[in-house]
């Protein structure tokens, strides 16, 4: 009997072949790359892309939050000065319907049996302004003078008759006030800080202005007709468009030639030393 050996046959491939061949994702393809050599080259750059675009997303999270955070900050401030000028408002009318704040005579001083009323009336008139914005300053002096609160003169200009304010404003802060078009004829505004104030088209004929500050503010278009200017700090006071006539001028100090020029009309005013009117047209 023939024994017969069986021996295994097995086909041998190429054992330094790269592995990488074996399968759809080891196929090199054009450049001699292979998927599993993009992928590799992909998560090279992928990591650092994806890290860069969450610190960019996380930036714009920060001011997305920063800007919210800021716009309910406005809101609440925009909430509370209303509050804070209703609040004013509300006690004004307290001490005038409940307490007879009007019957105030300012030239009987201690005597009269209302100056406490019209001293605690003029405290919170002067601690409001300070915390409201210049549209709501305005909203106050307006308040005030059709009240008639603050005094003035009647308009007569060369007879005009003073009366004594009620609420005095002096010391009073409404700088940067929005007054652009405000009638305000005949008040008495002496020793307020208007400083940077809007009033342009505003009407101020016979008002008293004696001690203000009126540095800074736009009076373009403002008529002050027989307006007294006695110790007024007019330094950059914009006067362009301005009607001055008859407006007592003789105690103004920073007032300049370049700024006279620009008025509309100073017909009859009554100037400082220094300065010459070039601006009287026809009437």
């Amino acid at each position: 009997m023939t024994n017969l050996n069986n021996h295994k046959v097995s086909v041998t491939w190429n054992e330094e072949k790269d592995p990488k061949e074996k399968g759809f994702f080891n196929r090199p393809g054009r450049g001699g790359k292979t998927p599993w050599d993009w992928l590799e080259l992909f998560a090279k750059f992928a990591i650092p892309l994806m890290v860069a675009l969450a610190t960019i997303g996380f930036g714009l999270l920060q001011l997305h939050l920063a800007d919210a955070q800021h716009q309910q900050g406005a809101s609440a401030l925009d909430q509370q000065q209303t509050a804070t000028l209703q609040k004013y408002i509300d006690n004004i009318q307290d001490l005038l319907l409940n307490h007879n704040l009007l019957k105030y005579d300012p030239n009987s001083g201690l005597s009269d049996p209302y100056y406490d009323i019209a001293t605690l009336a003029r405290a919170r008139t002067l601690t409001a302004l300070q915390g409201l914005d210049p549209h709501r300053k305005a909203t106050v002096l307006q308040f005030l003078y059709e009240a008639n609160l603050i005094g003035g003169f009647t308009i007569g200009c060369l007879q005009c008759e003073q009366i004594s304010p009620i609420i005095s404003l002096g010391g009073a802060d409404l700088s940067g006030a929005y007054l652009d078009g405000t009638y305000l004829s005949g008040s008495n505004l002496s020793g307020t800080d208007l400083s940077g104030t809007d009033l342009r088209g505003a009407d101020l004929s016979g008002t008293h202005l004696s001690g203000t500050d009126l540095s800074g503010a736009n009076l373009s278009g403002t008529y002050l007709n027989c307006a007294y200017f006695i110790c007024d700090d007019l330094e950059y006071a914009n006067l362009r468009g301005v009607n001055l006539s008859g407006a007592y001028l003789n105690g103004a100090y920073n007032l300049t030639q370049q700024q006279l020029d620009q008025a509309f009309s100073c017909r009859g005013a009554t100037l400082p030393k220094g300065v010459a009117c070039h601006r009287t047209p026809s009437p």
